[in-house]
């Protein structure tokens, strides 16, 4: 869980996306 959870944030930073609105999706 927590490994996905990394993946996505790396996505995020990636994507350009706050980390706050992935919390906000999740």
């Amino acid at each position: 869980m927590m490994s996905a959870f990394s993946e996505g944030l790396v996505l995020a930073d990636r994507s350009g996306l706050d980390q706050q609105t992935l919390l906000d999706v999740l």
